[in-house]
């Protein structure tokens, strides 16, 4: 009885192969353009967008006169769908009240919108207002000395936006003076047609913002910039490739950073004039300038990150204080791994891997892998008496930093550190098919070997 179970596992291996496969695909859909950074939005072919001209709405009434489906409730809101709105006017979409505020909801979906200068125009919201924007496919030219957007929102509360594409010439999507804002999975390819520097994603004076899985091609743009933000701004799960800083967060407070990857841009991270916030678990590589800058910015956790190839530091602290650097990975960057200048006062580091960096330094005198121009840093953790790990350190005495401060890691670590890399982002139906392909090479061995068994 076993050897004849043992017969029918081996005769149905291939139908097993088979339904791991199928609950792959099931399961995951194997979404191969996710490794790639590309979103799986389920959007109407351009032939079946209806042509319209470009939609106006100066008060609540306009939304009926257009003759929109819903009722402008949080429950049933106004949609807008399904059209191609093509245009040589300056918007696509204009929503605002120049005598009053808009209260009605409204939701703009699966829409084909490209105007001269902004696609998307919505201001004085009622806070009480919801405004879905998805699955657009939004393209944003550019006006010659004017700042082209694809989206706009100023004075509005309760916005989502999420899964668009959106092609810019200049800055993407820009919110001012807004609260309670969501930008997801949304794919944003900058071009770039000046010499201005813009982003793709501009947020300012505006708080609990989300901006969460989005993914910035090609870009001749910077990606995030975060200005004036004081409670509630979350950036995560974000992946950016370009020659400008990635994230550029000034005067701010309380803003998270977690798990972002950015690629062969200036500089990965910019913090400036900015305290009490989170960086953690993000990947940066072969930055044209530095993995992160702090610039007159404190009580910053620098925590868990992985800082690999940059062409000048891994962190550049200038004029910081107060903040703390643990757990993070420093690898073959050009110069310092950290860099602390003069007027940076009193940052911890500790626990942290420096491997190989400052390779590019041809100066006789500067050997270590980080400096100290500051006063009263510490390179240690003075509870735990235990320092940092050091690829290039001895095996015997203290670290010696370079810099005017003469600052020394007094507990280096003699064993390499296990710490939690971050990573890039992964396609999970990519592991599937790999459990699967392994499960059809068992299967595979078990029938060469099947007629050495005696099944009588």
């Amino acid at each position: 009885e076993i050897c004849f179970i043992i017969e029918l596992v081996l005769m149905k291996g291939r139908t097993i192969i088979i339904i791991l496969i199928l609950i792959t695909f099931s399961i995951f859909n194997f979404d191969w353009t996710e490794s790639c950074q590309v979103n799986d939005i389920d959007k109407l072919t351009e032939s079946l967008y209806i042509i319209h001209e470009p939609i106006i709405i100066a008060n609540d009434s306009a939304f009926d006169l257009y003759g929109f489906p819903g009722e402008g409730t949080s429950e049933n809101p106004y949609i807008i769908e399904g059209y191609n709105i093509t245009t040589t006017d300056e918007f696509g979409i204009e929503i605002w009240n120049n005598s009053g505020i808009i209260t009605k909801c409204f939701t703009i979906r699966n829409c084909l919108i490209n105007a001269l200068q902004t696609c998307i125009f919505v201001r004085e919201m009622h806070p009480d207002s919801i405004v879905r924007i998805y699955d657009n496919q939004i393209i944003s030219s550019e006006i010659p000395g004017q700042a082209s957007r694809a989206i706009i929102f100023s004075s509005a509360g309760s916005v989502e936006i999420i899964n668009n594409n959106c092609e810019i010439e200049a800055s993407g999507i820009f919110t001012h003076l807004c609260s309670d804002i969501l930008i997801e999975s949304n794919e944003i390819y900058g071009l770039g047609v000046d010499t201005n520097i813009y982003f793709a994603v501009t947020v300012q004076s505006t708080n609990f913002t989300q901006i969460i899985g989005n993914n910035f091609f090609d870009s001749n743009v910077g990606s995030i910039s975060v200005s004036s933000c004081s409670s509630g701004t979350i950036i995560k799960d974000n992946y950016y490739t370009g020659p400008y800083d990635r994230i550029l967060i000034s005067n701010c407070e309380n803003i998270q950073v977690r798990n972002n990857t950015a690629y062969d841009s200036s500089n990965g991270l910019y913090l400036k004039d900015t305290k009490n916030c989170v960086v953690e678990k993000n990947f940066f590589l072969e930055s044209d300038g530095s993995g992160i800058v702090l610039q007159s910015s404190d009580d910053i956790l620098i925590h868990n990150n992985t800082i690999e190839k940059s062409d000048m530091y891994g962190i550049w602290i200038q004029a910081a204080s107060e903040n703390n650097i643990t757990n993070n990975i420093f690898h073959r960057n050009s110069g310092w791994a950290i860099w602390i200048t003069q007027n940076s006062n009193n940052n911890t580091v500790h626990h942290n891997k420096f491997i190989n960096n400052n390779i590019d330094n041809t100066e006789v005198n500067l050997l270590s892998q980080s400096s100290d121009f500051g006063m009263k840093n510490s390179w240690y953790d003075a509870s735990s008496e235990e320092g940092n790990y050091w690829s290039d350190w001895s095996g015997n005495g203290t670290y010696k930093l370079d810099g005017s401060a003469g600052s020394e890691d007094l507990y280096p670590l003699d064993s390499n550190l296990q710490l939690e890399k971050p990573t890039e982002k992964t396609n999970s139906a990519s592991i599937w098919f790999l459990m699967s392909f392994f499960f059809y090479l068992t299967y595979r061995r078990k029938k060469g070997r099947k007629n050495r068994y005696n099944f009588s």
